[in-house]
C-alpha cells in the first residue's frame, strides 16, 4: 500500500501521516466493530483526557505487549 506502513500482524497504520504531539490521542483500529466499540472508547478517551482512572484495565490493550 503506497503511504502506509505495516506492522507484523499485516494491518497498515496512518500514524506516519500524522506529526508526532503530546496533546493527540489516537482511538482508532475497530475494524468492523467501530459502531459498537465507539461509545466505549469515546468514555475511555474522555477518561484519559480528564486524566481519571479508566474504568476497565486497560493492561492488555497497551503497545508494549507487542514487544
Amino acid at each position: 500500500m503506497d503511504g502506509a506502513s505495516s506492522n507484523d500482524s499485516g494491518h497498515t497504520s496512518g500514524d506516519q501521516f500524522l506529526p508526532r504531539r503530546n496533546d493527540v490521542i489516537h482511538a482508532y483500529g475497530h475494524s468492523h466493530c467501530g459502531l459498537t466499540l465507539g461509545p466505549t472508547t469515546g468514555r475511555l478517551v474522555a477518561d484519559m483526557v480528564d486524566e481519571r482512572a479508566p474504568t476497565i484495565n486497560l493492561t492488555p490493550f497497551s503497545v508494549s505487549r507487542l514487544s
